[in-house]
């Protein structure tokens, strides 16, 4: 069982922080564009109201929806997720969070979506080559971290934007240094 959670400390929108990559699209336009089936959407949002996570595992033969124990966890069974779809809310706004996208490489999913009513965020795993995935991750976020720690400490941003602006800045990154990273970020207008 592999516990997907969005990783947020403090979050409170004190105001956001660079968050730049991300497509301005209408609602519609996204899910035409990323492929995800409108139903999944509405099913979680429906069901979770925004107040728990929830979680739809879609292999194509049948789709599973399972809902989350609170507002940052679903526990997705291990068996299910190679050759999936992982669509799930994170009713925080964080982006995909560090254990979304690991286990989905390490599981052999397709993707791993995290959306909430402002911002949809998808990972397509098409890596093919064998690499150590998690020294590049490491690397990358001492990178984003050290920048971002300063500043914290010089009161440039508060701790709540870093928080929110890690995981992001982190895919951007990864994305452009590892073949097959395939990362996209839209903010949605309905």
């Amino acid at each position: 069982m592999i516990k997907f959670k969005s990783n947020y400390l403090k979050y409170n929108k004190d105001g956001y922080y660079d968050i730049n990559g991300l497509n301005k699209i209408n609602y519609n336009e996204i899910l035409k564009t990323t492929g995800i089936d409108t139903a999944f959407i509405e099913q979680i949002e429906n069901k979770t109201k925004y107040k728990v996570e929830g979680a739809i595992i879609d292999n194509n033969e049948k789709s599973i929806y399972i809902k989350g124990i609170d507002k940052n966890r679903v526990d997705i069974p291990t068996n299910i997720i190679k050759g999936s779809n992982i669509i799930h809310s994170h009713p925080n706004g964080m982006s995909l969070s560090a254990e979304d996208v690991i286990e989905t490489i390490t599981f052999s999913a397709k993707s791993v979506t995290a959306f909430n009513d402002k911002y949809l965020y998808i990972f397509k795993n098409k890596i093919t080559d064998d690499l150590d995935f998690i020294s590049i991750f490491n690397q990358e976020l001492s990178k984003i971290e050290s920048v971002l720690i300063k500043k914290v400490n010089d009161g440039t941003i508060t701790k709540s934007q870093m928080d929110f602006s890690i995981n992001h800045k982190l895919w951007l990154s990864i994305s452009k240094k590892v073949k097959g990273f395939d990362y996209e970020a839209y903010e949605i207008s309905r």
